[in-house]
């Protein structure tokens, strides 16, 4: 009995800690808005689908007017919630951003912003899905 329990205890260990891993949906999530809150392009279009890739440089474009002031920031982006699909094969994740800069302000916002996420697995890699 006390063996069952021990093995319970260690799929469940697994489990937890497999899904705080920074390749699953959860890492790629956080890295790809931070890279979008930095302004850097070629990291955000590094964790999207192809297919996402024009709607990310076309977003990245209209921030370019205000690059220094993206790059000076350093973002902090928290997971609030995460949830994988069934099959695996598909996420949600939100997120909530701080100490970002806003260009509507002019100024590193002092409110948090808050974005859910979709994400593909795609040869074994979390990428995001931008459809806007």
């Amino acid at each position: 009995m006390k063996s069952i329990l021990n093995f319970i205890c260690l799929i469940a260990l697994t489990i937890a800690l497999s899904s705080c891993s920074s390749n699953g949906p959860e890492g790629t999530a956080v890295k790809f808005t931070k890279a979008i809150y930095t302004a850097d392009s070629d990291k955000a279009i590094s964790y999207c689908t192809k297919e996402s890739r024009t709607a990310v440089s076309m977003m990245l474009s209209i921030a370019a007017k205000y690059l220094e002031e993206f790059k000076a920031t350093d973002p902090d982006v928290e997971v609030i919630r995460s949830e994988v699909s069934e099959d695996g094969t598909k996420a949600s994740v939100d997120v909530r951003i701080t100490n970002y800069y806003d260009i509507l302000e002019h100024k590193v916002s002092e409110k948090s912003n808050e974005e859910t996420l979709d994400l593909k697995k795609i040869n074994d890699e979390w990428k995001v899905v931008v459809t806007k």
